[in-house]
């Protein structure tokens, strides 16, 4: 009747990508099933904001449960064919979970793009909405970077000039397409005019 922790990739590692699986989950699984153990397996996926820095903000995703059971049959039949099944299903649902992007870089570009369409399009700010905008853009990059590298580096480096202007002008993306506040334009205006002066 306990919840069991298992990290089924067997490793630790920092590469922001689910690493292949090892069986020991699911070999655990269905042999507790196979002895009337009511075995259910919840993927959780742990998504950081900044996995290098200490006590980074993390979305924790939760995945609907897998029912071991529907696979005694092929574990009778079979048992390292379903170890391979369930060890699949697995990294399938994890996959679900996860913002699979690399840590040191990838993540900033995967947040700063999804922080810019969502203020650009007014969405929903919820963690579950923003994990799925999160997750379908990394996919995407990761995609963009294996079959166009070359535009791929093109947009990692608008990126960086879009953040650096928003740092330049004091705007942040949710200001996107909004009236911007007055303290801000007023503070911008007397900056860019006294370096207008010592300019001159």
């Amino acid at each position: 009747g306990d919840a069991v922790c298992i990290f089924p990739e067997g490793i630790s590692h920092s590469s922001g990508r689910l690493e292949p699986l090892r069986t020991g989950a699911a070999r655990i699984a269905l042999a507790a099933a196979s002895r009337g153990v009511p075995v259910r397996i919840v993927p959780v996926g742990l998504n950081f904001q900044e996995k290098a820095v200490f006590r980074s903000k993390v979305t924790l995703a939760f995945g609907p449960p897998i029912e071991v059971s529907g696979l005694m049959n092929d574990w009778r039949e079979d048992e390292a064919q379903a170890v391979r099944v369930l060890t699949t299903a697995l990294a399938d649902h994890l996959r679900d979970v996860l913002v699979e992007a690399e840590p040191t870089t990838d993540v900033e570009l995967v947040n700063r793009v999804e922080r810019i369409y969502a203020a650009a399009r007014d969405l929903p700010g919820s963690p579950e909405a923003r994990l799925e905008r999160r997750r379908l853009i990394a996919d995407g990059l990761n995609e963009l970077r294996a079959r166009d590298p070359h535009r791929y580096a093109q947009l990692y480096a608008e990126g960086e000039r879009y953040i650096r202007t928003l740092g330049r002008f004091g705007l942040s993306d949710a200001m996107l397409g909004r009236e911007v506040p007055w303290r801000i334009v007023a503070r911008f205006s007397a900056r860019e005019l006294l370096l207008a002066l010592v300019l001159a």
